[in-house]
């Protein structure tokens, strides 16, 4: 299982640039929220996250 940060960091992205990725695009704060666990993405970010980094939706930790 990985972390949205540890995905993000294996691509090399900033979070404004995993944001950007989204077909709504995702602002850099949401991101951040996200990877610091203060708010939990929708299942639709969720499977669209997935898809970005190429991974099971499984596989993709929220602490």
């Amino acid at each position: 299982m990985y972390t949205i940060r540890e995905l993000r960091e294996q691509k090399g992205w900033t979070q404004a640039q995993l944001g950007a990725k989204f077909k709504k695009p995702k602002s850099p704060e949401i991101i951040c929220r996200w990877e610091k666990g203060d708010v939990v993405p929708r299942a639709q970010n969720l499977i669209e996250l997935a898809k970005i980094f190429g991974v099971p939706v499984e596989k993709i930790r929220i602490d």
